[in-house]
């Protein structure tokens, strides 16, 4: 039942709602109210009461899951069928409500959910037209209701695939450095938020701010592939050296930055101090040029022994990455654990 499930949950959720409080409203709007049967008329209120109920639960927090879902289309499906044999009413007027689950279904859900939903509203109407039409009137009537089902789902269902990838591909490269492959700062932020805030931060997360040293001076020697390669190299570099739990990021230009979760201080000071000794360990190989030895700058904090919030630790690593870089570059450097240590004057700011 895993097409059941809508694309965009929340977006499905709100829609849904709406599309109940509409069918909590129609029942009582058309029902034949001086119809003597206490039955015909008990049909139309559930209806609406199950309706107006399934509304107020999505109102108040309730996100159904796809067997929700499943049952909340059946469901209407069945309660329209019943309906309109209670009236007996085989009108247009009747037989055009089985479009509306079909319609829900094929903006809100994957392609097997809709075309499912579909086949239930088209079974429904062949019910009512069955039982309360003439035969040949029957056949016409419902072709004609299943050919518009047909093609109202399969142009909506081509549309909200298309949509949802289209979706998919743009949160991707917002998400997704296009020249290194990292995460953009976004997600690193987002990641970095989650951490302090979560249940595992008492266990400690660590920072590290990385540059790569005279980025220009290897632009402009090598050119700018090689220092598109550069990045490229330093980032696989880095991200090998933190391991897959870290959230590998390029922030801008030439800096990197790593969020090492459940790390302790000292092994935020040696995974820095590592990864100054691998980028220049690892020369990086350019078609036509020599082997070029590249160095970084590091600086890391760690929370909560440098700061507890995401700001806060940020500055942390970028005051101990500047104190790396003033002492020559090509090293590491970790907030001290005082706090205080390292916070240094940004009147003479180092470059490159």
């Amino acid at each position: 039942m895993a097409w059941f499930q809508p694309y965009t949950p929340t977006t499905a959720t709100r829609w849904l709602r709406a599309t109940l409080l509409v069918f909590a409203a129609i029942p009582l709007l058309s029902a034949p109210w001086n119809h003597p049967s206490a039955a015909v008329l008990a049909v139309p209120v559930l209806m609406s009461v199950v309706c107006a109920a399934a509304a107020v639960a999505t109102s108040r927090g309730w996100r159904p899951g796809r067997w929700a879902w499943a049952g909340c289309l059946l469901a209407s499906t069945v309660l329209i069928t019943l309906s309109d044999l209670a009236t007996e009413d085989a009108a247009a007027t009747g037989l055009v409500v089985f479009l509306v689950p079909s319609v829900l279904a094929a903006a809100l859900l994957e392609r097997r959910g809709a075309w499912t939903t579909s086949t239930w509203s088209a079974a429904g109407a062949l019910i009512v037209c069955g039982r309360l039409l003439p035969p040949q009137q029957a056949v016409t009537t419902w072709a004609t209701l299943a050919g518009v089902l047909a093609l109202l789902t399969a142009l909506l269902t081509r549309a909200a695939h298309h949509n949802h990838h289209l979706n998919a591909e743009l949160r991707r490269q917002a998400a997704v450095d296009s020249l290194t492959g990292l995460v953009t700062r976004r997600v690193l932020d987002g990641a970095l938020s989650a951490a302090l805030h979560g249940a595992a931060a008492a266990r400690g997360n660590g920072l590290l701010v990385i540059d790569l040293d005279h980025f220009k001076v290897v632009n402009d020697t090598y050119g700018h592939h090689a220092g598109d390669e550069a990045l490229r190299h330093c980032g696989a570099v880095l991200a090998a050296a933190v391991g897959p739990a870290a959230v590998v990021s390029r922030l801008g230009g030439d800096e990197l930055a790593a969020l090492v979760p459940g790390a302790t201080y000292d092994q935020v000071a040696a995974l820095a101090t590592a990864v100054v000794q691998n980028v220049r360990a690892a020369p990086l190989r350019v078609v036509g040029h020599e082997p070029i030895t590249l160095t970084v700058s590091v600086g890391g904090a760690h929370s909560p022994t440098n700061a507890t919030s995401s700001e806060d630790l940020y500055r942390a690593a970028d005051r101990a990455l500047y104190v790396a870089k003033r002492a020559g570059r090509d090293q590491a450097h970790t907030a001290s654990l005082d706090r205080a240590v390292g916070e240094v004057s940004a009147s003479a700011p180092v470059t490159g």
